[in-house]
C-alpha cells in the first residue's frame, strides 16, 4: 500500500481497492436471477456507480460487505468470491436486489436513495433489511467529485454515513434484462474544468447537460471537440504547444506523457485503437467525419470512460514552460 501511495500520489488508492474487490465480491454471488451474474461480471455495472451505494455501512452491511481501512474486505484472509459465497440468504437477497435496481436504472449516482439526509435513503435501508449504526463503511470517505463536476449538476453530495432502522427482509425479485442505457447523462465527477478558459468551460458544461442516451452522435462529436482542446489549452503555454486536428494534436501528448506509468495505457489506447474502438482518435474521427458512421449510447459511455483519466490529468493545470 505505501508502494502504491508513493507512486501514485493524490491518487485514492484504497477507493480503487474498494473498487476491485467489490467486483469479485459480485462475481462470487449465486444470483437466482442468473442474468444478474453477466451484469456485475461485465462492463454493465460501473464500480464509479455503484460505489454510491456500498460507501453507505447501512447497506454494504446489508449485503454482507464490510471494509478494512485499506479497502479490502473482512475477513482479509478470504477472497472476495469465498466472502460472497458465505453471506446469509438475507443477505443475497438484499444484494440481488440492489444489483437489479441499478441494471433496471431505478437506482444511479443521483438517486436520492443515496444522501443520508433523505426519507428514501431510509427507505432503502430497511427494503434491504439492514441495521448499521453511525458512521461510513469506508472510513468516512465518499466518491469524489470536482467542484464543476456532475456532482454540481445534480445537487449530488458526498456523504459518509447515517443511522438506520432494521426492516423487512427484502423480497427476491428475478427480472427481465436490462433496458441498455441505466444513465442519460455522463459522470463528470472529478472533472475540474473551473481554470480553463471560458469557451471550454462552455463546452464541459454541455457535455454535464447533454443527454448522451438520446444524442450519442452529438455527444461524441462534442466529446472529440473537448478532448482536442482540452489538449491544446495544456500545451499552449509549454515548448511543444499542440496544434492541427486532433491527431497532429495527440502526438504530443504522447510525446510528454506516454511514458508516464498512470496514464501509458490509456494514451496507448487512445492513439492506436481502431475505428470499432469508443473513445480512440479513429473512433472519433470516424464518428465525425463517416457519413456510415453509426454511434450508439454505449459507445460514447466506453469512449467517455477511455478519455475521462486523461482529461483529468490536461485539466489540472497547463503544462509551463521549462
Amino acid at each position: 500500500m505505501d508502494d502504491l501511495k508513493s507512486e501514485y500520489r493524490g491518487v485514492d488508492i484504497p477507493r480503487f481497492i474498494r473498487m476491485a474487490v467489490v467486483r469479485r465480491f459480485l462475481t462470487g454471488v449465486e444470483f437466482e436471477d442468473h442474468t444478474l451474474r453477466d451484469y456485475v461480471s461485465g462492463s454493465g455495472l460501473r464500480m464509479s456507480a455503484f460505489e454510491y451505494a456500498y460507501r453507505s455501512k447501512g447497506i454494504a452491511s446489508a449485503v454482507g460487505i464490510v471494509f478494512a481501512a485499506d479497502g479490502t474486505l473482512v475477513p482479509k484472509a478470504s477472497p472476495p468470491e469465498r466472502i460472497s459465497k458465505e453471506i446469509s440468504l438475507r443477505q443475497r437477497q438484499a444484494l440481488e436486489y440492489l444489483v437489479g435496481e441499478f441494471r433496471d436504472g431505478r437506482l444511479n449516482t443521483r438517486s436520492p436513495q443515496f444522501k443520508k439526509d433523505l426519507p428514501e435513503h431510509r427507505a432503502l435501508i430497511e427494503r434491504l433489511g439492514g441495521n448499521a449504526g453511525e458512521g461510513s463503511s469506508v472510513e468516512g470517505e465518499a466518491p469524489s467529485g470536482g467542484a464543476n463536476g456532475a456532482d454540481g449538476a445534480s445537487g449530488r453530495e458526498n456523504h459518509g454515513n447515517e443511522g438506520e432502522a432494521p426492516g423487512d427482509k427484502a423480497p427476491n425479485n428475478p427480472r427481465g434484462p436490462n433496458h441498455p442505457d441505466t444513465k442519460d447523462r455522463l459522470e463528470l465527477a472529478g472533472i475540474d474544468y473551473g481554470s480553463a478558459p471560458v469557451n471550454l468551460q462552455r463546452r464541459y458544461y454541455e457535455l454535464r447537460g447533454i443527454k448522451f442516451t438520446a444524442f450519442p452522435v452529438t455527444t461524441a462529436i462534442l466529446l472529440r471537440s473537448i478532448l482536442e482542446m482540452t489538449i491544446k489549452w495544456h500545451f499552449e503555454t509549454s515548448e511543444t504547444p499542440a496544434a492541427g486536428m486532433l491527431a497532429k494534436a495527440f502526438t504530443v501528448v504522447t510525446t510528454t506523457y506516454g511514458g508516464h506509468r498512470p496514464l501509458k495505457n490509456t494514451i496507448a489506447a487512445i492513439r492506436s485503437g481502431d475505428a470499432h474502438r469508443p473513445g480512440s482518435l479513429a473512433w472519433f474521427n470516424y464518428a465525425a467525419h463517416d457519413v456510415n458512421a453509426v454511434v450508439k449510447a454505449d459507445d460514447v459511455l466506453q469512449a467517455w470512460e477511455q478519455v475521462n483519466p486523461l482529461l483529468r490529468h490536461l485539466l489540472r493545470e497547463p503544462l509551463a514552460r521549462s
